[in-house]
């Protein structure tokens, strides 16, 4: 199995970049521009009968939201930065992938977590805040 920490992905098929293969993926939290440009990205325009339309996909949102948190590739003290371009995602093994996409919902998960305990005034380290 892939190894994930919250912030890294051990990628076991590796991404080639510029003849570096790489194995460790680096994630980084969402921001609201992160969404707002994924929408943006997702969103086309296309030819009804009742004229043009504009449409989102759901799927190619999920893609240029995983892209983005994408913060960069390591291997061997070379760095290769995020965001990734979609067909360097698309390269990506079948177990990359999933590895990735468990590895940015495991991110999201803890920063909700996080964010729920300091509203009910506790901080992550479970201390009360005043």
């Amino acid at each position: 199995a892939n190894t994930v920490s919250l912030d890294s992905v051990e990628l076991k098929d590796g991404l080639a970049v510029g003849g570096v293969t790489y194995h460790t993926l680096f994630l980084r939290p969402l921001t609201a521009r992160d969404l707002l440009e994924a929408q943006d990205a997702a969103e086309k325009v296309v030819t009804t009968k009742d004229g043009l339309t504009l449409i989102a996909s759901p799927a190619r949102l999920s893609q240029e939201l995983l892209r983005r948190q994408v913060k960069c590739l390591t291997e061997d003290g070379r760095t290769h930065n995020g965001p990734l371009g979609l067909e360097e995602l698309g390269r990506l093994s079948l177990r990359d992938i999933a590895a990735v996409q468990a590895g940015a919902e495991n991110m999201d998960a803890a920063d909700a977590l996080r964010e729920g305990m300091d509203r009910r005034g506790r901080n992550s380290g479970g201390a009360e805040t005043a």
